[in-house]
């Protein structure tokens, strides 16, 4: 098997590093035959290689489960351009891009179902827009002041609550009376 692997290495350009490399053994191997083949290449032997190249090395049934980091990926990068202003064509080159190109490769590997795909596309478009917009006032009737996002200088969008608030000014529209904007 090491001469194998050896000439392979040769013929490929491609050399196996044993001090680095590892192996996993289904359940039809003895412990015994594990250990010789181990002790063999150089190798130690391992339960299970998570990821290899960035990708899961095992696919079970729940498909979601095993690509949730996919989306965790996209939450930590949408995380970070909240509160960032960005106009209507930067939140759509950034959901095109970012949300299409984090699946790429695993779908170049996998077969991820079409509902995933889509919904990794939907929770991009939600988080994007709902993290990165803010209302237009206009005349202040429809912006609630405490839950809707319309300070862009604000990281969260809107003023704090303290206990000498009002609670009759709800609407941005209370903040500046009759007389307009």
């Amino acid at each position: 098997m090491k001469e194998l692997i050896e000439t392979y290495g040769r013929a490929s350009g491609q050399l196996v590093n044993f001090n680095k490399s590892s192996v996993v053994f289904s359940k039809n191997v003895t412990r015994v035959m594990q250990q010789e083949i181990s002790s063999f290449l150089g190798v130690q032997v391992v339960e299970s290689h998570e990821k290899y190249l960035g990708l899961p090395t095992y696919v079970g049934r729940k498909m979601t489960t095993t690509f949730q980091y996919i989306k965790d990926n996209l939450a930590k990068k949408l995380e970070v351009w909240q509160g960032k202003l960005l106009s209507g064509a930067g939140k759509d080159i950034l959901n095109r891009v970012v949300a299409q190109a984090l699946p790429t490769y695993a779908m170049s590997i996998f077969q991820l179902r079409k509902t995933f795909c889509e919904d990794l596309e939907q929770m991009c478009a939600r988080e994007l827009l709902k993290n990165s917009s803010y209302w237009q006032i206009g005349d202040g009737e429809m912006a609630d002041i405490w839950s809707n996002s319309w300070i862009p200088e604000l990281r969260s969008g809107k003023p704090s609550r303290n206990g000498t608030a009002l609670a009759a000014v709800t609407k941005v529209r209370d903040l500046v009376g009759a007389s307009g904007f």
